[in-house]
């Protein structure tokens, strides 16, 4: 890598250095953090951008079209109790 590649895009002072971080999303009305995240954080204005392969990591864990596996769901028979009338 050269080392005019490490200059931040943001500022233009400031070298980006290779940091951890947590990498919050929401997928539908369920936050998500990634924590440990790998991220280039300009020492200077502290712009962080997250790196690409762990960003493609983290969208084949969180799919668009499964339910977050953290949603409750209840049992049919739990569902029938709570709608009955009494």
């Amino acid at each position: 890598m050269r080392r005019d590649s490490l200059l931040c895009p943001h500022c233009r002072i400031g070298r980006l250095d290779l940091r951890r971080a947590n990498a919050i999303y929401t997928h539908g009305n369920t936050l998500i953090c990634a924590p440990n995240t790998p991220a280039w954080q300009c020492d200077v204005c502290q712009r962080r951008e997250f790196d690409a392969t762990a960003l493609r990591r983290i969208g084949l864990l969180v799919q668009r079209d499964v339910p977050p596996f953290n949603q409750y769901r209840p049992s049919q028979v739990a569902a029938l109790l709570i709608s009955r009338p009494t």
